[in-house]
């Protein structure tokens, strides 16, 4: 019944529409109360209305199927001055005076969907084991309702919540009656083959199955499912996440049964599921090869969770690439942006370097603020975006690197901070070829041979050792001969041996110390270290960080080391970036300060 029909009822009218109606309302009941109370409180029948108030209250709780708390508020925020507030709030709306109203209720309505709120609602803010037993008669009166409404939802709801509290007052005839209607209704589901819910239901059975295990029928339990199963796979073709949710219903049925070799065989059968849902969608699904990229990652997981599957878990590893290979090709698409900075924009940056010597060009290149983007400041644009691209920010993604994705991004953090890093990267790559190119091309113009001064600028830092010295010299000489290949090789690995110098300098240890072995500490565990330090600037480190070795950033380091890079990745871009860290980096000198 829509709302403007409602309002054509007078308010005993509408109290008695919900007390006898049983196949309307399934979502709104509370709507019924709302108009009763507005056609009150407009009387001035102040105590009528105060009491459908109670109901609207009541009925606007929120469920959850667990038995530990079974009713929740609608919803809740903060005020602007800061306030926490719930709507209901169990805590505030339901005084004593409200819960003797309800018992009340309970006692006089014969409509078991009411019944079951009230005695439900009692039973847990008040603890009353009577109003318990009380719910968990309502609830299967409210069973057949709900199955001729084909509520199914409710229907397995109701089901489940008459055995959880018949369970937890341990009154063992509410429990055979409840385990007798969850079997009875499994029955009546599969004859009208409405087999969603059979998944609540029977999991109902097992949730309770160390007060019930000795009633329990297995062998029919697995008859359903096994059949159910089979419904879907002739009748639904995509219906390969509800197959798995019955064939996890018998993993848990092995489990109690304590049969490990049957309950391994039904984890073969999800893992194969998910190769089967992949070749499906692969040819049935827009971007199949990205799909089923993913549901082959799936089947992966799964099988190296079970073990002694080599061969399985080499033949995915391969299906993966080839699945990704392919959506590179026909199902990705490269957007692109050119952006540039007005000439004069630039020319009044490079006033400041124009005329100098090699040294001071070089001194104030690691002292310039806006060679090293804020990390802060990514951090607060990513927070606009997600605000003004809502979906974009919640929807889950993947992170490739070339045909294997390296990592998933779902948690709202974890977006966030992936967001960041973009941002930060785009950053530093604008100040790369707008501004810092532009440095060089002014020290290539204005001091052909600055590479050795660069070298005696290097030299004379007291955090670069002079082994070390002679190392980055062949790199350096590599870059001044366009070898960028060879630079960039020389100088990344050097980049990350001075760091790990500079803790040996600070005091710390430059190793770390697992089973019983010592390795030499990773540059990512160097950079965390060492933004503990004081004076270290933390947006250098993080520069340092993602571009040389977070997956989700550049990564350069470890794609060098994996040999995982093409050519046209060994840029003169990358090679002065490079370049720009050791010349930051010699600027720092070790202080000791008093304690």
């Amino acid at each position: 019944m829509i709302e403007s029909e409602m309002r054509k009822l007078d308010p005993e009218e509408l109290i008695n529409l919900s007390e006898t109606n049983t196949s309307d309302f399934r979502w709104n009941r509370s709507n019924i109360y709302k108009v009763a109370f507005e056609k009150y409180e407009k009387s001035g029948e102040r105590d009528k209305a105060e009491d459908l108030r109670k109901e609207i209250l009541i009925f606007d709780l929120s469920t959850r199927n667990t038995p530990k708390k079974r009713f929740d508020s609608m919803m809740s925020g903060t005020t602007d001055n800061g306030e926490e507030w719930k709507y209901p709030d169990l805590e505030k709306h339901f005084p004593k005076e409200a819960i003797e109203y309800y018992k009340n209720r309970a006692n006089v309505t014969n409509n078991p969907i009411l019944k079951a709120r009230y005695s439900d609602v009692i039973w847990e803010l008040d603890r009353d084991v009577d109003y318990a037993r009380l719910a968990v008669s309502a609830y299967l009166d409210c069973c057949p309702i709900y199955f001729t409404n084909e509520w199914d939802h409710e229907l397995a709801d109701s089901l489940g919540r008459a055995i959880a509290i018949a369970s937890m007052i341990k009154d063992q005839s509410l429990i055979d009656k409840s385990l007798k209607k969850h079997y009875e209704f499994i029955k009546q589901l599969v004859e009208k083959r409405r087999l969603r819910y059979l998944l609540e239901i029977i999991e109902s059975i097992l949730n309770w199955e160390k007060k019930i295990g000795e009633q329990i029928d297995y062998e029919y339990l697995i008859s359903i499912i096994e059949a159910a199963i089979t419904d879907y796979v002739l009748n639904i073709p995509d219906s390969f996440h509800l197959q798995r949710s019955f064939l996890e219903l018998l993993v848990k049925i092995w489990q109690i049964r304590k049969n490990e070799d049957e309950r391994q065989k039904i984890k073969i059968r999800i893992a194969e599921s998910f190769i089967e849902e992949a070749e499906w969608k692969k040819v049935n699904y827009p971007n199949g090869n990205m799909v089923a990229a993913s549901f082959y990652e799936k089947a992966l997981q799964a099988y190296m969770d079970l073990g002694n599957f080599p061969e399985k878990v080499q033949e995915l590893k391969v299906k993966i690439q080839e699945a990704n290979e392919a959506a590179l090709k026909t199902e990705y698409e490269t957007i692109s942006a050119e952006l540039r900075l007005p000439r004069e924009v630039t020319d009044e940056f490079l006033r400041m370097y124009e005329g100098r010597e090699t040294i001071e060009i070089f001194k104030i290149m690691s002292l310039d603020v806006n060679l090293i983007p804020s990390y802060e400041e990514a951090k607060q644009e990513a927070i606009e975006q997600a605000k003004q691209f809502v979906f974009q920010h919640i929807a889950p993604l993947s992170l490739m690197k070339g045909n294997i994705c390296v990592k998933h991004i779902s948690e709202e953090g974890e977006k966030l901070e992936y967001d960041t890093i973009l941002n930060f990267q785009m950053r530093y790559r604008i100040i790369a070829s707008m501004l810092l190119s532009e440095i060089f091309t002014l020290l290539e113009k204005e001091h052909p041979k600055y590479i050795d001064s660069l070298t005696q600028y290097l030299s004379s830092s007291g955090i670069i050792d002079d082994k070390r010295i002679e190392i980055i010299k062949h790199g350096l000489r590599a870059y001044e001969k366009k070898e960028y290949v060879a630079a960039i090789h020389i100088l990344v690995f050097q980049i990350e041996g001075v760091l790990r110098d500079l803790l040996g300098k600070l005091g710390l240890s430059t190793f770390s110390y697992r089973n019983n072995e010592m390795r030499e500490r990773m540059l990512s565990d160097i950079l965390a270290t060492l933004s503990q330090i004081e004076g270290i600037d933390k947006d250098f480190l993080k520069f340092i960080e993602i571009f040389l070795c977070d997956i989700r950033g550049d990564n350069y380091r470890n794609e060098i080391a994996h040999g995982l890079l093409s050519l046209e990745d060994f840029t003169k871009e990358n090679a002065q970036l490079l370049l720009l860290i050791l010349i930051q980096l010699a600027s720092y000198s070790i202080v000791k300060k008093d304690k």
